[in-house]
């Protein structure tokens, strides 16, 4: 479950940073995106993941809409791979 969690993590980054320049993606563009279905087990690993990005400061949640996009501290993090 660990490397699942960790290869989506990278997988939001990767997305997010190819969409750096374009409006905040919400959850569901996000979800399509990584081939991620509907069912409960994918949304509560996508989430999961989110809030931890989020904690860790490479990912900005909008407060009013709830969409995502990628920090200044997400973008170093990729360059440097």
């Amino acid at each position: 479950m660990k490397a699942n969690i960790k290869e989506t993590e990278d997988n939001i980054l990767n997305y997010l940073y190819k969409n750096k320049e374009s409006s905040p993606q919400s959850l569901t563009k996000i979800r399509v995106a990584l081939n991620l279905s509907d069912n409960k087990e994918h949304i509560r690993t996508l989430k999961t993941c989110l809030e931890e990005l989020t904690k860790k400061g490479f990912v900005k949640k909008q407060a009013d809409r709830g969409n995502y996009k990628i920090d200044t501290k997400g973008i170093e993090n990729i360059e440097l791979k």
